[in-house]
């Protein structure tokens, strides 16, 4: 996805922050496989509002 690709460091490198996604995530939880914390209906709104593409 185009949106993954779309990201930036934050909090002097200790975060990633995905604009288009509106999520974030520390580098320590990617490193140690922590699931983010973003909830389903959450995750749902955002795959309804994205534009169809194809």
């Amino acid at each position: 996805m185009e949106e993954r690709n779309n990201w930036r460091l934050m909090g002097g490198g200790e975060g990633i922050h995905w604009n288009q996604l509106d999520e974030d995530i520390s580098v320590k939880n990617i490193i140690i496989g922590q699931a983010s914390g973003e909830s389903q209906k959450s995750f749902q709104r955002w795959l309804n509002e994205r534009p169809m593409t194809g």
